[in-house]
């Protein structure tokens, strides 16, 4: 049977920047175009505060994807097809269903893409990011991601599997901090970021980052340190019915704080929330 929908190689990958305050409708949305690629999740975006007429956006990118096994791969320039791809990460030098970090930079009064550059190594291959909840939507120095582990050169059969967590400097590129759990027999998913002082039960918060606590782009309109929190990452055991919620560290090198042990299976889903206890009525 055929696939849903193609992915084609060549084709430029398109970005709408919609006004806030949009009145007049789809006239109004500003598109741009990119190198040929594809992202499942957005990290952050903001507007740039050295000028007032250009976007930055932050996203997991991949060269490629099959959407989860619902498309298939075309290529426009060579009439080329890929009814079978290979589940190899790597093919010829592209990222295919595998992302990491990448920015770009449109001005949208010209309607033009102004910057696109990957903002992390490439051994470093992430997806399900967060950002602190009051950074959402403006110029913020740190994003969390769940790690993608490297498949063996020879490609393996089955998805992809996060054995850890990273945490990224968006102004650097680089990985600042990484939490693993391979080596215990887990495997992790989504992300979540609870800032301190989220509930009234909330441990006392960790020692915040002096690089950027006293930084007004950091969160201008938030008086709590950006990374100042606790990371939720639900990890499931490959053998076994077990699982466990493991509690790091944000301001620091993502130290696990606590573990609370699950003694049964939980399945693996897409994307996680939090909501503090008092909030919830049983």
């Amino acid at each position: 049977a055929a696939r849903a929908f193609e992915f084609d190689v060549d084709k430029p990958m398109r970005i709408g920047v919609v006004p806030r305050f949009a009145a007049h409708g789809a006239a109004e949305v500003v598109w741009v175009e990119a190198e040929p690629g594809y992202a499942f999740h957005v990290v952050n975006a903001w507007d740039d505060p050295e000028d007032p007429d250009q976007v930055v956006l932050v996203l997991c990118r991949m060269d490629e994807t099959l959407a989860l096994g619902i498309a298939e791969l075309v290529s426009s320039a060579t009439a080329r097809t890929d009814p079978s791809p290979t589940p190899t990460p790597m093919v010829e030098g592209r990222l295919r269903e595998v992302a990491r970090l990448h920015r770009y930079v449109i001005n949208v009064r010209q309607g033009v893409l102004v910057a696109s550059n990957p903002l992390a190594p490439a051994e470093s291959l992430a997806d399900y990011p967060c950002v602190a909840p009051h950074g959402v939507g403006q110029p913020t120095r740190y994003a969390y991601a769940s790690a993608i582990a490297p498949r063996p050169a020879t490609g393996a059969e089955g998805p992809d599997t996060f054995h850890g967590v990273y945490k990224h400097d968006l102004r650097t590129g680089e990985v600042v901090a990484s939490h693993f759990f391979a080596a215990e027999g887990l495997v992790g998913g989504d992300i979540v970021f609870v800032p301190c002082g989220s509930s009234t039960s909330t441990p006392p918060a960790p020692q915040p980052d002096p690089s950027i606590s006293s930084n007004p782009e950091t969160c201008p309109t938030h008086t709590l340190a950006e990374d100042a929190g606790y990371i939720l990452c639900m990890c499931h055991a490959v053998t076994g019915d077990r699982a466990e919620l493991r509690v790091l560290d944000a301001a620091a090198s993502l130290a696990l704080v606590a573990t609370v042990h699950v003694p049964c299976r939980v399945p693996i889903g897409f994307h996680v929330g939090y909501v503090p206890g008092e909030h919830l009525h049983w």
